[in-house]
């Protein structure tokens, strides 16, 4: 479809259209769906779209992607949440504090030849320990969240090694071995 070709009309039978009025105009639904849904209904009520864009204060473009994505998805199907760039994987906080208490005790305890652990160590271990110890979704864990995480509860991260040398050994040890003299 050419970017600048208007968006066929959409055609709305009934259950959908009562779906779509609800959607709009409950409280309780999540703002993004919402203002998808009142674009939807706007679109097929025959409203231009550069009148959709002023009226519920979205970009044009976007108006334009989500009368695209209902038409390429299904109606009902685009309204629902996907990942996306603004979404994150939610980490149960009985994980978050597993990991706090991991960071609480220094990294050589776990195998790491640091003294302090650093926001990519943690991360690493985060996400290859976790799992195996009980918190799968540690497995999903990015770097911003490591980080949104421990500033809340004042905890700073040491820096690489010096020259941006990473100091950790290649094969740590797991928690509750030792490692093999040889």
């Amino acid at each position: 479809m050419d970017s600048f070709a208007l968006p066929a009309p959409l055609m709305l039978d009934e259950k959908t259209l009562q779906t779509l009025l609800q959607l709009a105009s409950a409280q309780d639904t999540p703002d993004a769906k919402r203002v998808r849904a009142q674009v939807l209904l706007a679109f097929a009520g025959g409203v231009r779209i550069s009148a959709i864009a002023d009226q519920f204060q979205v970009h044009r473009t976007r108006a334009v992607r989500i009368i695209r994505q209902a038409q390429d998805m299904g109606i009902l199907a685009s309204l629902q949440e996907r990942r996306g760039r603004n979404s994150r994987p939610k980490i149960p906080m009985a994980s978050i504090q597993w990991l706090l208490a991991v960071a609480d005790c220094p990294p050589s305890h776990h195998g790491y030849s640091r003294r302090t652990w650093t926001a990519a160590d943690l991360l690493d271990f985060g996400r290859t320990q976790g799992p195996r110890l009980g918190h799968p979704a540690l497995a999903e864990l990015s770097q911003n969240q490591v980080y949104r995480y421990f500033s809340r509860f004042g905890r700073p991260f040491a820096r690489r090694g010096a020259q941006g040398k990473d100091t950790r050994k290649a094969n740590p040890v797991e928690p509750g071995r030792t490692q093999a003299a040889g």
